[in-house]
């Protein structure tokens, strides 16, 4: 991200509601969404993505960030949907950093909304939101069915694991070659 203490003075800043088309039209370049995907823009990753911009790097980091892309050809209105992929394809090739950090925050905002977490379910997979406070439901480990059958190795009950005993190896002393880690 640019640095909100630098010296960089706004080359146009942008009223309101440009800037907000210009964030809707930028997250919607990167996931445009189709018949069964909304938009990044439909479910409010470009508010989102500000809101954290802002909270991460200062409130002048929107505004830096609208240069950088009205440098690469924006605002998008007015482009066709390879113009505008081209403007965001500039920005990635001039600032490498800036977009891997925009982009990275445009894809998670978006599969953390609701509708798309609910997009995912449609087809049949399990998405949950907040997964780390229930988890996701798996069956109980059956010996039967769930023990390999390739042949190699064999299956030991936990309460049958014992450690192994290193002490013979004299490993502060010995070489492991076939992996090469010095001791």
């Amino acid at each position: 991200m640019p640095d909100s203490r630098s010296s960089h003075t706004l080359k146009s800043p942008l009223p309101p509601l440009a800037l907000a088309a210009l964030f809707a039209d930028f997250v919607d370049v990167l996931i445009p969404g189709d018949g069964k995907w909304p938009s990044a823009s439909a479910v409010g990753v470009q508010g989102l993505l500000l809101s954290r911009v802002v909270e991460e790097w200062g409130e002048t980091q929107p505004h830096l960030i609208a240069d950088a892309l009205i440098a690469c050809g924006a605002p998008f209105a007015g482009h066709d949907a390879a113009g505008r992929k081209a403007i965001v394809e500039k920005l990635e090739a001039t600032q490498t950093e800036l977009f891997a950090q925009l982009r990275s925050a445009v894809t998670l905002a978006y599969y953390e909304s609701p509708v798309v977490a609910e997009a995912i379910r449609a087809l049949g997979r399990p998405y949950l939101l907040m997964p780390h406070l229930v988890g996701y439901p798996s069956r109980p480990f059956d010996e039967a069915q769930d023990r390999p059958r390739h042949g190699r190795g064999r299956y030991i009950p936990t309460d049958a694991v014992v450690p192994v005993d290193p002490s013979g190896l004299d490993l502060d002393n010995n070489r492991t070659q076939s992996w090469g880690i010095t001791r």
